[in-house]
């Protein structure tokens, strides 16, 4: 049986997840990124491994369209 190549989250969705977790629930962020609780975790648990903000460039993320507008 052939497995299927992981394919890696834009570190911009990870971080725009992670900024909601501060707010919202497991439940709530997986429904909104549809990215699944396991790779949540796994990913706070990796930022406060190494020390990383877990909403580092949350503020890019949630820019959105007004990125590069003055």
């Amino acid at each position: 049986m052939m497995m299927a190549e992981k394919i890696p989250l834009p570190i911009l969705q990870l971080n725009h997840a992670m900024a909601l977790l501060e707010d919202h629930s497991y439940a709530q962020v997986v429904k909104l990124t549809g990215i699944s609780k396991s790779t949540l975790i796994r990913e706070r648990k990796r930022r406060r491994q190494f020390g990383e903000p877990e909403n580092k460039g949350a503020s890019i993320a949630m820019r959105g369209s007004s990125f590069g507008v003055k």
